[in-house]
C-alpha cells in the first residue's frame, strides 16, 4: 500500500470528498472508490480543506516541476495560496495559482516572473502579458507579506533616505552629532511597526515607505525638528501615488493603535 506522496514524500490522507491527497502539498493521488482500501486506511486530517484548494496546489506543483523552480518557491507559493483560499477570495484555480507563484518568484527568483506569464497563459490565464498582471491587483487584500521581505526593503529605503543630500544636510545641520542616534531610533520604531501590525492590500514597497514616514514623524519630533520625509517627498522621490500612500498610512496607524489598545 502506498502511503507517501510521490511529490514530496509526506503522508497521504483522505479528505471529506473521498480523495486521497498529500497532507503537506495537497497533491491528489486518487479516490478511495478507485482503490480496495476503506476510508480508514488514511487519516482524515484534511477534512476542513476545500476541494478547490487541491486544484491550486496541483497547478503550483506542476508549474514548479516544468520550470525547474526550487522548493522555496513552491513552499512560498503554497503558503500564499492558502492565505487566499482561507479568506474565500472569489477566483478560479488558475488565477490563484498564478498570483501565488508570481509573488513567490518575485521574492526568490524574479527572473522567472516573465516565464510564469507565458506558462500560465498556456494553461488558461486570459489576456496578454500586460493584462495578466491585472490579476495581481484583485489579490492584494489577501496577501500577507513575508517579514524577511519587509526587513530587506526597510534597510534598502532607509539607506536611500539617509544618503539623499537634502535629507542628509537637513539632519546634519539640525541634529549634528546625534544623527546616527536619530536614524537608529527611526529604524527601531520602523521595525516595531512592521512586527506589531498586520499589513494587507498594499505592496511591500508602499508599506515600508509608509512605515518609515510614520517612524520619522515620531522620532524627528522627539529630537525637536520637523519631519522632512513627508508624503509629498516620498511620492516624488520614489514615484508613488500620494493618495495611495496617505490611505496606507491611515490604515497602518489604525492597526497600530488598535494593537496598543
Amino acid at each position: 500500500m502506498v502511503d507517501q506522496c510521490s511529490y514530496c514524500g509526506e503522508r497521504l490522507a483522505i479528505d471529506k470528498y473521498g480523495e486521497i491527497v498529500c497532507s503537506q502539498c495537497g497533491a491528489v493521488v486518487g479516490h478511495v472508490e478507485e482503490t480496495c482500501f476503506e476510508h480508514s486506511t488514511y487519516p482524515a486530517s484534511l477534512a476542513l480543506q476545500k476541494k478547490s484548494d487541491y486544484g491550486v496546489i496541483h497547478i503550483i506543483n506542476s508549474v514548479c516541476g516544468r520550470l525547474g523552480l526550487n522548493n522555496k518557491v513552491a513552499f512560498e507559493a503554497r503558503r500564499i495560496a492558502e492565505d487566499i483560499t482561507s479568506e474565500r477570495a472569489r477566483s478560479n484555480s488558475v488565477e490563484t495559482a498564478f498570483f501565488s507563484m508570481y509573488m513567490a518568484c518575485k521574492y526568490h527568483c524574479p527572473s522567472f516572473c516573465g516565464k510564469l506569464i507565458t506558462e500560465f497563459r498556456q494553461i488558461g490565464l486570459k489576456g496578454n502579458g500586460r493584462n495578466c498582471l491585472k490579476v495581481l491587483n484583485k489579490f492584494w487584500a489577501f496577501y500577507k507579506h513575508p517579514r524577511a521581505e519587509s526587513y530587506s526593503y526597510l534597510e534598502l529605503y532607509l539607506d536611500r533616505l539617509k544618503s539623499n543630500m537634502y535629507i542628509k544636510n537637513y539632519v546634519d545641520i539640525l541634529v549634528g552629532g546625534q544623527s546616527s542616534l536619530l536614524w537608529t531610533k527611526v529604524r527601531e520604531f520602523s521595525m516595531l511597526l512592521l512586527n506589531r501590525s498586520r499589513f494587507e492590500g498594499y505592496s511591500t514597497r508602499v508599506r515600508v515607505l509608509c512605515v518609515l514616514h510614520i517612524a520619522c514623524g515620531k522620532i524627528f519630533k522627539l529630537f525637536g525638528i520637523e519631519n522632512p520625509i513627508t508624503l509629498d517627498f516620498i511620492s516624488q522621490y520614489f514615484s508613488l501615488n500620494k493618495n495611495n500612500l496617505r490611505k496606507a498610512v491611515e490604515k497602518i496607524l489604525v492597526n497600530y493603535y488598535e494593537n496598543l489598545g
